[in-house]
């Protein structure tokens, strides 16, 4: 079923919503517990006879995230527009790749495109709300405690590094650091999302240091990812669906910055931040900026 852009009318619109969500969800689930309860055990059996089947569960996870954002695009939640300067991924094995973060599907799509990639994740399973907010201008939250039973065996397995709770926890911040430079040193590239948490406006937020820091430690490349959707898609205090239309998605991969005598962390973050803000500009020009009042003003809210 193909949607095209033009705005779903009210009661179209609640009953594409509440498919899309149940795809959504429902493909997570199962696959969550799939992977948990087949391919991992499988995978451990047979890596005894041969380790490098290890990297089997890679190529599972790969297909998975692949699968999912076809599946939003043959139901019409989303369209992948654009994915411009892709010759400038997977050039650099490993390097740290950042960008800013719109929606819950941002690392979903960067991770079919990437190889060999682990991603920061936010910590948890939790319903804790952490009220610090020195390095961000918004609340943390963790992952919601429902997805535990359906994902948590699959992201410890795939070796995603969690982030600590807050930047009081200087132990759990300690123990990401040190799990990023392993990943790095196993020449596994990461994706990180300097801003911390999902945007509420589409602007771009503050930037945190730590891949900045771990890109000028560890000479690895920094290469800038840029997302644009024109409207809400999953955005920070949302884990739903509520779109009035085909949301059209545009990703463009800048030159990957590499860091030098001359470049510190702080002249790479100043450096990737100014080229992100810069093509996020020209997208919005572009293609329009993100409009909160398109979400709601074609219908009620379901």
């Amino acid at each position: 079923m193909r949607v095209n852009r033009d705005s779903y009318s009210s009661r179209k619109r609640r009953y594409l919503n509440f498919l899309f969500n149940l795809a959504f969800y429902l493909h997570f689930i199962l696959w969550g517990l799939y992977f948990s309860l087949v391919i991992l055990p499988t995978i451990a059996v047979l890596s005894r006879l041969n380790p490098r089947i290890e990297k089997t569960a890679f190529r599972f996870a790969e297909f998975f995230y692949r699968s999912l954002i076809r599946l939003l695009e043959s139901l019409g939640a989303i369209s992948i527009a654009e994915f411009s300067g892709q010759s400038n991924l997977n050039l650099h094995e490993p390097c740290i790749y950042i960008s800013n973060h719109r929606t819950m599907l941002d690392v979903l799509i960067y991770l079919t495109r990437i190889r060999n990639a682990t991603a920061l994740i936010k910590a948890g399973p939790s319903r804790e709300v952490i009220t610090d907010t020195s390095e961000t201008s918004t609340k943390r939250t963790r992952m919601p405690g429902w997805w535990a039973p359906f994902i948590s065996v699959a992201l410890h397995r795939l070796g995603y590094i969690r982030m600590p709770p807050g930047k009081s926890d200087m132990e759990g911040l300690s123990q990401t650091i040190e799990e990023c430079r392993e990943a790095l040193r196993q020449k596994r590239s990461i994706i990180i999302f300097p801003e911390g948490t999902r945007s509420r406006t589409g602007r771009l937020q503050q930037f945190l240091t730590l891949p900045f820091k771990l890109a000028y430690e560890e000479s690895v490349p920094i290469v800038p990812l840029v997302i644009h959707n024109p409207i809400p898609l999953m955005p920070k205090g949302s884990i739903w669906f509520d779109i009035p239309f085909c949301v059209p998605i545009r990703i463009r991969a800048l030159e990957p910055i590499l860091p030098s005598k001359r470049m510190d962390s702080s002249s790479l973050m100043m450096k990737a931040r100014k080229e992100i803000s810069r093509e996020l500009r020209a997208m919005d020009e572009a293609f329009g900026e993100w409009k909160l009042e398109q979400s709601t003003e074609h219908s009620d809210n379901p």
